[in-house]
């Protein structure tokens, strides 16, 4: 939002501190800083659309949630406290990312060096990559590989899936061999 439309904000700002029930107020609000917020999260998040629109999301979340918009009587201040939000949301993307990723990948023989101070945002861009994987999969491989990533053992998921056990394990091989072969493609 450049400084042509900072007068609208002021006006934004003034309104949702009066009610944060301003339908419109909130509307205006969001087509002004949604730029901004896509920015921050898509930087933050290596380019994952996806993702991005998803933590963009949560922005305003938590602006309806926690803003004190009575606060504010700067635009300028208002646009940082606005990316300070979306920083950490990114941030909490990231960690979320990283705890997922660390389980998958201690299945697969890769381990994360705590001292490296990379090793977070590797771990969490190692994350980023194993969705990508999971989206080139078939919807019933998806499904079994996110039965196991959530802790399902072999024969829950036969159970689940209404597949034998054989080829659960079958399948689960070869899901891991895949994965492990696309992230080492990846540079992981």
């Amino acid at each position: 939002m450049g400084p042509e439309k900072e007068p609208d904000l002021h006006e934004v700002l003034r309104r949702l501190s009066v009610s944060k029930a301003d339908e419109e107020a909130w509307q205006r609000l969001y087509e002004g800083i949604r730029p901004l917020v896509l920015a921050i999260t898509f930087r933050g998040l290596k380019g994952a659309l996806f993702l991005a629109e998803d933590a963009s999301q949560e922005v305003f979340v938590r602006l309806v949630r926690y803003c004190k918009f009575d606060e504010f009587r700067e635009p300028e201040h208002f646009r940082a406290y606005v990316a300070t939000i979306a920083s950490n949301v990114v941030r909490d993307y990231l960690k979320r990312q990283m705890r997922s990723t660390e389980a998958i990948l201690a299945g697969h023989g890769f381990r994360s060096d705590p001292e490296s101070p990379n090793s977070v945002e590797e771990i969490a861009l190692a994350g980023l990559r194993v969705e990508e994987f999971l989206k080139q999969l078939s919807e019933s491989d998806r499904r079994i590989a996110d039965l196991l990533m959530k802790g399902h053992t072999l024969v829950e998921i036969a159970r689940k899936t209404g597949l034998s056990y054989p080829n659960i394990a079958i399948r689960a091989f070869r899901l891991r061999r895949k994965l492990r072969k696309y992230l080492i493609g990846k540079d992981l």
